[in-house]
């Protein structure tokens, strides 16, 4: 049987280390990613973009039951469901730091895809365009 060994090194990101969790499996720790500020910042931006759809003539939309009305209030809260998984970034438990990774990965993965629609707004940042994988530790 075959397996990542010494001898045989697998492919993994510069940005990633792996550390063996037993003689059998391994897990990657990444090195950087999103942060709750990244999840933060995007999910400003794009509740900022939505929340422009209710002002002026539209304002009673917020409370509508017309189409537009419901898929804004659900995209709101699609947005506001991946914003909730910045406050695993503040647990401190080695044995879930697989699973808050991803789920960090993902919410930026789901929140950077929505604000791409935007695009062309000026308080479009340049860090909604990278990977999940592509993220620094360090918040600008």
């Amino acid at each position: 049987m075959s397996g990542p060994s010494e001898s045989h090194p697998i492919n993994i990101p510069a940005n990633q280390i792996i550390a063996p969790a037993s003689p059998i499996t391994y897990r990657v720790v990444a090195e950087s990613g999103p942060t709750a500020e990244h999840i933060n910042r995007i999910a400003d931006f794009v509740e900022a973009r939505i929340d422009e759809q209710f002002t002026g003539d539209h304002a009673a939309r917020h409370w509508g039951k017309d189409p537009v009305s419901r898929s804004l209030r659900g995209l709101l809260r699609a947005v506001q469901e991946m914003r909730s998984r910045s406050v695993l970034a503040e647990r401190d438990e080695p044995d879930l730091a697989i699973a808050v990774t991803l789920a960090m990965a993902f919410a930026w993965g789901e929140l950077a895809s929505i604000a791409q629609e935007w695009a062309d707004h000026p308080d479009y940042l340049p860090e909604f365009a990278l990977l999940a994988h592509q993220l620094g530790t360090e918040a600008p």
